[in-house]
């Protein structure tokens, strides 16, 4: 397919006008991260240490890699914490098309960083991944398969599956969405304590 890569980057100089903070923990990929957005992800995991939010609304695989210069590794992150997967499907993508695209984001970062930590966020079960069609939906299992494949053979990559904590006690999912996919403040809130938990166990 013919995309423009440039086509947000709008957003991406939005980012840019921040200050550069190296060191700390990078939240990178599409809109699950820019809803959290950077002043309350900072603020909301300060128990990590320094996170820095980059989150790009609407964003695939391909973009992604394509502004990784400017909003990964001009960071130099000591962890990397990426978000993919469901834009790309959403498009018509191929679940392991879309994996190579977050790996490749994963081992850029492995070969510019020998040190750091990088955690993939598998596409967690929520309202809106139960209602697309059944092909998108296995393409979803496809990639998150093709993630934890690629978590095995990488002793820097891992990846977390946010589903349990969405998830109620009757097969369905939490109230904690604004509409379907993204959280709204207070699901935001409740998921912080969690994260930070399970990302502590990762990096």
């Amino acid at each position: 397919r013919v995309m423009d890569l440039k086509r947000l980057e709008k957003d991406i100089t939005a980012l840019e006008t921040a200050a550069i903070i190296k060191g700390g923990i990078v939240l990178y990929g599409s809109s699950f991260f820019s809803v959290w957005g950077r002043e309350r992800a900072a603020r909301q995991l300060a128990e990590l240490g320094t996170v820095v939010c980059n989150g790009f609304g609407g964003s695939v695989g391909e973009e992604q890699i394509y502004y990784y210069d400017r909003l990964v590794r001009a960071y130099e992150p000591a962890a990397l914490i990426l978000r993919g997967g469901v834009n790309d499907i959403n498009s018509g993508v191929t679940g392991e098309a879309a994996a190579m695209l977050t790996v490749t984001l994963a081992d850029m970062a492995h070969a510019d960083f020998p040190d750091i930590k990088i955690v993939a966020l598998s596409v967690f079960g929520c309202p809106f991944i139960a209602g697309l069609d059944e092909t998108k939906r296995a393409q979803i299992k496809i990639y998150n398969a093709a993630l934890e494949k690629a978590a095995t053979e990488r002793d820097y990559f891992s990846t977390l599956d946010l589903t349990p904590f969405f998830s109620d006690n009757a097969g369905g999912y939490r109230p904690l969405f604004t509409d379907g996919l993204h959280l709204t403040d207070a699901g935001y809130q409740e998921l912080a304590p969690y994260f930070i938990h399970k990302i502590k166990d990762l990096i």
